[in-house]
């Protein structure tokens, strides 16, 4: 068990957040998923599981929201994060889905 969340996020040995964003990176999303799925297990919350598929395109330069927070600062030089977006999410086919 981690002392804290951030721990247990920063111990999986992927950049947590976007360094040009205050959004976490999706390897930071994965993280947190895995974490709180982890957690549902060990407080035995009874949950339906659940699949999903998902297709990502080429990964591309993403311009975070820090850089318009902050006056003054130029954008050359910063090297911007290179996020893959989905192109496609769809639920896997389960014979209990509720709109199936």
């Amino acid at each position: 068990a981690y002392a804290s969340p951030l721990a247990a996020l920063q111990a999986g040995g992927a950049e947590t957040f976007l360094r040009t964003d205050t959004h976490w990176s999706p390897a930071g999303a994965a993280r947190t998923a895995e974490i709180v799925a982890d957690t549902v297990k060990t407080i035995k919350m009874p949950l339906p599981a659940a699949a999903f598929d998902v297709k990502t395109g080429a990964a591309e330069p993403h311009r975070g929201d820090l850089l318009r927070y902050l006056p003054g600062v130029a954008e050359d030089g910063i090297a911007s994060d290179r996020l893959a977006t989905p192109e496609s999410v769809s639920p896997a086919q389960r014979s209990d889905d509720l709109f199936g």
